[in-house]
């Protein structure tokens, strides 16, 4: 099982010695905050367009990725329910201790850069993968620069077992592992009448 050792958010630092930030236990490593992602519907094709990329042992957010940032602070503005997982990656290079400090500098450098686009820090919580969730499992370039990301999660609130998604086809739904419900019996469950559950599950 992957265990995950929490740190607290504040202050970041995009210039620390990723050497200093290893995890003695293994697993990813997150930072803390007031929520859960495990707590709510994770949402990871919403923003899976956004993905930033970084160049070779950086955690500089690059110029020509700031149309990415200000995408998903457009998305997180738009919605105020919704707060955001970032979770960081490194090519397989290098050993797993720096990779997981290394993927823990890009997420912090995105959670600030998004800080900076108006988003409250505290909706935002960052983990690093390390080199454990490759995009691409070739071992070439072209691979190495595809792995070097931070991943946008959005990440819904429950209610009511239900996540209200506007204009959501049922195979988009099926596609993002979430239950199809029909508008009509979404808007009974939000007026509190949730003793639909074999009515839903027989339509899916």
């Amino acid at each position: 099982m992957v265990r995950a050792q929490f740190r607290t958010a504040n202050p970041i630092n995009n210039n620390e010695n990723p050497l200093g930030n290893a995890n003695p236990i293994g697993g990813p490593i997150a930072t803390s905050t007031d929520w859960d992602p495990a707590n709510t519907i994770q949402d990871r094709g919403a923003l899976a367009a956004n993905t930033v990329h970084f160049k070779f042992d950086s955690a500089v957010v690059q110029d020509n990725e700031q149309s990415n940032i200000s995408s998903v602070a457009a998305a997180l503005t738009s919605d105020p329910s919704v707060k955001l997982l970032i979770e960081g990656n490194c090519d397989e290079r290098g050993t797993e201790e720096y990779n997981r400090a290394l993927g823990e500098r890009r997420a912090l450098a995105l959670r600030e850069a998004l800080a900076k686009a108006g988003v409250d820090p505290a909706r935002i919580r960052t983990i690093s993968y390390g080199k454990d969730k490759p995009a691409d499992t070739g071992h070439d370039e072209s691979a190495f620069a595809k792995n070097r990301r931070g991943d946008f999660v959005l990440c819904h609130p429950k209610t009511g077992g239900l996540i209200p998604v506007k204009f959501l086809t049922r195979k988009a739904a099926r596609e993002r592992g979430l239950l199809f419900v029909p508008p009509r019996f979404a808007l009974l469950a939000a007026a509190g009448c949730h003793d639909l559950s074999d009515q839903i599950l027989s339509l899916y």
